[in-house]
């Protein structure tokens, strides 16, 4: 550090901080650099890299008080102070955090004992659907963090948490808080509810909740169910490592038991609609938000970096009939080691709107007879994977053929049928595969599939077929004219209820 171009002093090497800390550092200037001085010029030199340093603010302290402030990014204290910036590499907000006292690092993690170990749970016409953490099913697993949602709150000044669910029920609910922290904990609670008729198909309010050690190559599972619902949210704490590569994973979601994923995202901090692990720090939305990252000083066990999470997908809500596998990956194919805690929000009841009532196996001579397939193609084996398996899934090996002729066949149906769904698999290698459609002699919408990948191949996509066309029909007989080369290893039909 040069004062008034004499070399004065020399900034230490910097301590190597947490992520998403603020750190304060010192240097004290000789009285010989500065006595009688109404004012002075700084000027710091690197000795190390210039990307190993940042500024955001210069105070100054001189006869016991503070006597000036540059506020590094402000165009107009950086005029006021002549500051000058050479070969600048960055610039930006950021919002981090100090490090917590430690009387005040216990009590945040006191109140993480309670946020964990403080359990909501509620029962509809007998049958308990919602058993899940406070701090989770509220917004914030971590700490009692502002969360503002649309259908839950947390107010972190009065420390009060709030949701608004709709949960309807028949003849009665009750709702409860189970501790199992070992502490006494004192509060209100209170609940509110309105007379209002519930449709006969309607599905409980319901919570999925889950916590521990992530598996290295296994996915984190938000929601597995059977039944007939849709998936409408989720609130997610994570632990993982300081460089937050964790949030690498990418979510998917296999509906009614398909092995294509029905969404596949891009990333942790994508799914919940921010991007470069958060670089925004917290934040909240009605839909999605970051309401708690820590660091071991703010309340992070030693060596992690832990992020709160949640999204509400209210108008994309996830519809399953039959089944749904929700999970995330935790870094880029499951292989950053974490602890994870979920609580998944969904309504639905056990009952599935749907049942798999025929398979035609392309390729397989009693099966083709028995459906009477018609069709060109020479029988060929595939070996490769499904849209949406990681790096490491073991291939799948099947039998398909690939046409340009007309394809016929027929399918078995349940006569008292509201719909169906043909879903066929195929090698999507060849992109852009299009076909028309004719059921039962009726000519319906083409059949076009636009996806396409060269290294994995196999793809499962669905054909809906309207009622009017399946309604008190116990078969449908199935004609396609492929307008390109159509490939198909299976089809099956699913006969909606």
């Amino acid at each position: 550090m040069l004062v008034d171009g004499q070399e004065a002093a020399q900034w230490a090497p910097s301590r190597l901080g947490a992520s998403g800390m603020w750190a304060e550092e010192v240097v004290d200037l000789p009285a010989s650099a500065t006595k009688g001085k109404s004012k002075i010029t700084i000027r710091n030199v690197f000795v190390s890299s210039d990307l190993d340093y940042n500024e955001f603010t210069y105070w100054v302290d001189s006869a016991g008080k503070r006597t000036d402030t540059v506020d590094v990014g402000d165009p107009a204290s950086e005029a006021a102070h002549g500051y000058r910036i050479v070969a600048q590499t960055w610039q930006g907000e950021r919002t981090f955090a100090f490090p917590l006292p430690a009387d005040q690092l216990a009590k945040v993690r006191a109140t993480q004992e309670i946020l964990q170990g403080l359990r909501l749970r509620i029962s509809f016409d007998g049958e308990r659907t919602v058993d899940s953490p406070v701090g989770e099913f509220f917004g914030s697993g971590h700490a009692m963090m502002p969360v503002k949602s649309l259908m839950y709150a947390i107010d972190a000044e009065s420390r009060t948490m709030s949701a608004w669910w709709p949960m309807p029920y028949r003849t009665g609910a009750t709702v409860e808080l189970h501790n199992d922290t070992g502490r006494t904990i004192e509060g209100e609670a209170s609940v509110t509810s309105a007379k209002r008729a519930m449709p006969a198909n309607a599905g409980y309010f319901r919570t999925q909740s889950r916590a521990g050690g992530t598996t290295p190559g296994q996915s984190w599972t938000f929601l597995r169910a059977t039944g007939h619902g849709k998936f409408v949210g989720v609130s997610h704490t994570m632990r993982g490592p300081t460089n937050r590569n964790y949030l690498e994973g990418d979510e998917r979601v296999h509906v009614d038991g398909s092995r294509t994923p029905q969404i596949h995202g891009t990333g942790t901090e994508d799914f919940y609609q921010a991007g470069w692990y958060f670089n925004r720090e917290t934040f909240n939305t009605p839909f999605h938000g970051n309401p708690a990252h820590l660091a071991p000083a703010t309340g992070c066990p030693a060596d992690g970096d832990c992020t709160a999470a949640y999204r509400l997908m209210v108008g994309d809500a996830v519809p399953f009939a039959e089944s749904i596998a929700f999970d995330i990956e935790h870094g880029w194919t499951n292989d950053v080691e974490g602890v994870y805690g979920s609580t998944a929000y969904w309504y639905g009841t056990d009952r599935p709107a749907t049942r798999r009532t025929d398979t035609l196996t392309v390729g397989d001579p009693a099966s083709e007879r028995a459906h009477g397939y018609t069709g060109g193609g020479e029988p060929a084996t595939l070996d490769s994977a499904f849209e949406g398996d990681f790096r490491n899934t073991p291939p799948y090996q099947a039998v398909h053929r690939v046409t340009a002729d007309p394809v016929s066949f027929t399918l078995k149906l349940d006569r008292q049928n509201r719909g169906a769904e043909l879903r066929r698999m195929g090698d999507q290698s060849l992109a852009g595969q299009h076909a028309e459609v004719t059921v039962n002699g009726r000519r319906l919408a083409d059949w076009v599939q636009p996806l396409g990948n060269q290294s994995r191949r196999w793809l499962e996509d669905v054909y809906q077929i309207p009622a009017d066309v399946t309604r008190g029909r116990s078969t449908i007989t199935v004609r396609l004219v492929p307008k390109t080369p159509w490939s198909a290893a299976s089809y099956t039909a699913w006969s909606l209820r």
